[in-house]
């Protein structure tokens, strides 16, 4: 269909000319990323009152053996940081829940942070937004 994407057809025929079709459409990864493409968070922006979440979503593409989730502010100042667990350094779709605190547990003030998602020797950024 596509550079590293592709068509599967299984057609299946019983004895009595019975048929069932099957189409499968799957890509591979052959970029040697460790990151998938996308990384994201949802609600976006969030507002981190009342025990509310963003979760950041993102794709391991090579079990990795390190990780860290940082995420700043505007001023470059670590507000944050989370150790991923071997759990989410696994191949597949991997999610992090953050409460819009900082370090002390203490809720942060509306505004822009960056997040950066460090796999290995590979970095991904995105932008999360509170508003309360």
């Amino acid at each position: 269909k596509g550079e590293n994407n592709y068509e599967l057809i299984i057609d299946v025929v019983d004895q009595a000319g019975n048929n069932n079709l099957i189409e499968l459409y799957f890509s591979t990864d052959l970029s040697g990323n460790n990151i998938g493409e996308d990384l994201f968070n949802y609600p976006n922006p969030f507002s981190n009152l009342d025990d509310q979440t963003t979760r950041v979503r993102y794709v391991i593409l090579d079990q990795q053996t390190s990780g860290h989730f940082y995420i700043m502010n505007l001023g470059g100042e670590l507000v944050y940081k989370k150790k991923l667990d071997s759990d989410r350094l696994n191949t597949g779709s991997h999610e992090i829940i953050w409460k819009g605190n900082n370090l002390l547990g203490e809720s942060l003030a509306s505004g822009v942070y960056l997040g950066l998602l460090r796999i290995g020797d590979e970095n991904k950024k995105i932008k999360i937004v509170i508003r309360n």
